[in-house]
This record gives structure tokens, C-alpha cells and sequence, in this order.
């Protein structure tokens, strides 16, 4: 008998960390949003900003009050974009929603979905009706217009393909060019989705290499077209856009000399802060980025993420890439000096709490940096991402999770967060060592550091 494809409306429930200086919907959300309306399909979205609370339950609450008293109804979709940080919002409404026969469809997506191995969804999420792995602008849509069998859905207690969706970044509508955001000094772009890189402790890592059976369409990196480039930046220049963070996880290894040329074209003279791979930077790009502020005024901030340069630490987090350890850890200090050298603004971030980390090889990497760059230096504690290899390790390596830590060093965002607290290399102590000297390198930074998880 043929199935009766039932359409369903989409309700979007956003819990987000906004900052003051953030656009009101993140760049995810408002992607779905301009493809559904671009679709003409009808939807509603709710965001939350978890970044004011401190507790859990007021905003669960609120949240519950909302879908109880407008959604309970099997023509809805309930969707949820799940992440390391709204992990305790979300087990609470689901629970309730759950345990209250809610009428609709709970539809899980995000990173805390898509990077969680085939079979094992259900596990996190017995709620949930369907999930979605991968970027979930199609999915939603999808869903939506009622279709079978969508590549990357996985329907509760079916068998698990564990693929991933396909979605191409050059042909989705722009939430900037539609009107879903609306301009604001401050905003966060993207002119490239994915990371050919695939470091064991992070979430934009390709999954196919820890997972066997995933579709090659999510771990293509996707490029934005040129044109909607284009049109985005006259957009950001005419709407008097003057901060500009890109989302892009490595923007020098990809299209980055493009982008810039292409900024520099129209006349972007706002700030602009790149995430870098340092040891892939080369005089083309520096001069581009050189290029593009004395044409322009723009102010351009390079933050490279080195993580350590102890050898035996980077081969631990796959962070050296079929190179030898120690020629990398050596290249990426000269190309900091270089960088420094030209006077480019940059900023490096480490991480404490590695697999064989200690107090003293973290203090090394520090000075290391602080002899060839007066670039500002900032820390962060390891977190143990869902899905990725080193989530998957923590046993093996005897890394040991806290949460609720008292350091003043762990602001708002990561409060509901849990950190690697020790290791077999760390004890709890030392990590608070740690955790002091980080701070430390964050007071000595004036212009407020931007904290990106």
C-alpha cells in the first residue's frame, strides 16, 4: 500500500549561546530558516539564548510552556539543534516531552547527532523520532514536504545507514542577501564548510575517518559560490558591517587568497578575523592579507589554533597530518616568526589537558611561542567532543572528566561543559596550574579575546 506522504510543519527550537555583540539567530539556524523560506514552506523558530542562565530548569521550562501550549500536535516537527553546550537543556525537555506523550515529531540535528557513531543514536536520544547527521538545511526540508528515505535521516528503531546529508553550500539562499539577519556591525560568515584536517579532539573533523560507512557528500568541503561571495560582501560594505568573524575551520588551506582579493575588490574595511592552519601559511596569503589592509584599512586578525608544540603530544591528537612531528612543530614556529615579522595581528590558541601533558610541557609550548611572537596567547581546556576519536579513547587514556568547576577562568559558555580535569601525565592540581596560567595569558590580553568554542 502506498504510504500517504504527510507534509508537517518545522518549528525550529534554537538554544544558542548569543553573545551582546552577536547577530540575534546564529549563522546555522538562519540558513535553515532562508532555505525554508526560500521553499515557501511553512515553519516557525523559536531562539533561546542560554548564555544569561544558570540553571537549567527556568528556561527548560519556558521552553516546555511554549511547545505544550502551541505545538502539541502530530503536524508538527519538533526540531533540535543539539551541542556540547545545550546538553542539559535538551535531556530535560525531551524528558518531559517524552514522558508526556508529546503529540508531534522530535527531530534531533547538530554536532551532538552527526558525528555519533551508526546504531548508536537511540542511546543518546530514546526520545527523539528521527535524526539528522550532517548539515540539515535539505533534511529539514524534507522532512517537511513529508519525503522517504532522505539521505542522512535516520528514523528511530529503524536500521541506522549512518550516512550523512548532502547539502551544497553554493546553491543554499543567503540569510544575509533574504533578510533572515539583519545587519549589524558585528557578524559571523562562512565561505567554506568542512575541514580537510582531522585532529582527534575536534568536531569539524572529517568523520569518514573514524567511521567506516559515512557518504563522501559530508566530508567534501563545500565552497560558497563566487558570486554569493560577491554579493555578500557588497552587502556587509553597503550595511556598514565592520566586524567580520569567519566560521571557516582552516580559511588560508582553501579559498582564503580568493576571498581576499575579493574583499579587497569591494572595499571591506572592517575587521576580520581568520581561523588558520599556521603551518600551511605562505607568502601568498601573508601578502594578500597585507594586500587587502593597506587597500581597505581593513584590520585583519589571524588566530591559529597550534594546540602544543611538544612532539609526542601533537602525534597523540592527530594533529600532524602524515608529518613528522617534530619538523612540524619546528615549521609552525617559523611561520608565527613570519607572520610577526610582517606585523600581521594574530592571535594563537593552545589547549591544556592532552593526552601526556604536563605542567612543565605546557609552560614549554608557552615559552616556545612567547620568544618568537608577541602575538596574544590564549588557552583552553580540553572538552571531550562527542564523536570524536579522543571522546572514544577517554577509557583507554585514562582522561577523566569534570564539570561544575570552580575557576574563574571557565566563563558562562562553558559552565555546563565537562573538561578533561586529569590524566595519567595531569592531576587535578596541576590542571588547576594550569587552568591559572591560562588565565594569566587572558589578562594579559586587553581587547577581550574572543572565546570560540
Amino acid at each position: 500500500a502506498l504510504k500517504m506522504l504527510r507534509s508537517k510543519i518545522p518549528i525550529l527550537i534554537s538554544l544558542d549561546h548569543i553573545r551582546h555583540k552577536d547577530p540575534g539567530i546564529s549563522l546555522g539556524v538562519a540558513s535553515i530558516i532562508s532555505h525554508l523560506r526560500q521553499k515557501k514552506i511553512e515553519y516557525n523558530a523559536h531562539i533561546y539564548n542560554i548564555a544569561e542562565e544558570t540553571q537549567v530548569d527556568p528556561l527548560a521550562r519556558r521552553i516546555l510552556d511554549t511547545i505544550w501550549s502551541h505545538y502539541n500536535d502530530s503536524k508538527y516537527d519538533l526540531m533540535f539543534g543539539g551541542f556540547v553546550w545545550n546538553e542539559p537543556f535538551l535531556k530535560t525537555i525531551l524528558k518531559e516531552l517524552k514522558n508526556c506523550n508529546y503529540q508531534g515529531r522530535i527531530v534531533m540535528a547538530g554536532p551532538q547527532v552527526s558525528y555519533v557513531e551508526k546504531g548508536q543514536l537511540e542511546k543518546y536520544y530514546p526520545e527523539a523520532d528521527a535524526f539528522i547527521r550532517g548539515y540539515a538545511e535539505h533534511a529539514v526540508s524534507d522532512l517537511a514536504e513529508g519525503k522517504d528515505n532522505i539521505m542522512g535521516v535516520h528514523l528511530a528503531k529503524s536500521p541506522d545507514k549512518g550516512l550523512h546529508t548532502s547539502t551544497t553550500l553554493s546553491e543554499l539562499a543567503s540569510p544575509f542577501l533574504d533578510g533572515t539577519l539583519h545587519p549589524q556591525h558585528f557578524m559571523r560568515w562562512e565561505t567554506t564548510r568542512g575541514c580537510p584536517y582531522s585532529c582527534s579532539f575536534c568536531q569539524h573533523r572529517d568523520p569518514a575517518s573514524s567511521s567506516r560507512s559515512v557518504n563522501k557528500s559530508w566530508t567534501k568541503l563545500q565552497h560558497s559560490g563566487r558570486d554569493r561571495i560577491i554579493s555578500e560582501i557588497e552587502w556587509f560594505v553597503e550595511n556598514r558591517v565592520r566586524d567580520l568573524a569567519v566560521l571557516d575551520p582552516t580559511f588560508n588551506t582553501m579559498n582564503g587568497n580568493m576571498v581576499l582579493a575579493l574583499l579587497e575588490r569591494f572595499g571591506y574595511p572592517g575587521k576580520l578575523s581568520l581561523q588558520c592552519r599556521p603551518e600551511r601559511v605562505n607568502t601568498a596569503f601573508l601578502d594578500q592579507v597585507e594586500s587587502l589592509s593597506s587597500t581597505t584599512g581593513a584590520e585583519v586578525i589571524l588566530e591559529f589554533g597550534v594546540q602544543t608544540l611538544e612532539a609526542e603530544e601533537l602525534e597523540h591528537i592527530e594533529r600532524v597530518r602524515n608529518a613528522n612531528p617534530h619538523s612540524l612543530a619546528k615549521k609552525v614556529l617559523d611561520k608565527l616568526t613570519l607572520v610577526n615579522q610582517r606585523k600581521i595581528k594574530h592571535e594563537i590558541s593552545l589547549i591544556f589537558g592532552l593526552p601526556l601533558q604536563t605542567v612543565e610541557s605546557f609552560q614549554r609550548t608557552i615559552q616556545k611561542i612567547q620568544e618568537k611572537t608577541d602575538g596574544s596567547l590564549v588557552a583552553f581546556p580540553l572538552m571531550l567532543l562527542r564523536g570524536t576519536p579522543l571522546y572514544y579513547q577517554k577509557n583507554k587514556l585514562g582522561l577523566v572528566e569534570g564539570t561544575d568547576i570552580a575557576h574563574p577562568l571557565l566563563d558562562r559558555i562553558q559552565k555546563f561543559i565537562p573538561h578533561v580535569v586529569s590524566t595519567p601525565s595531569m592531576t587535578y592540581g596541576d590542571w588547576m596550574i594550569m587552568a591559572g596560567i591560562a588565565a594569566s595569558l587572558q589578562e594579559e590580553q586587553p581587547e577581550n579575546v574572543q572565546n570560540r568554542l
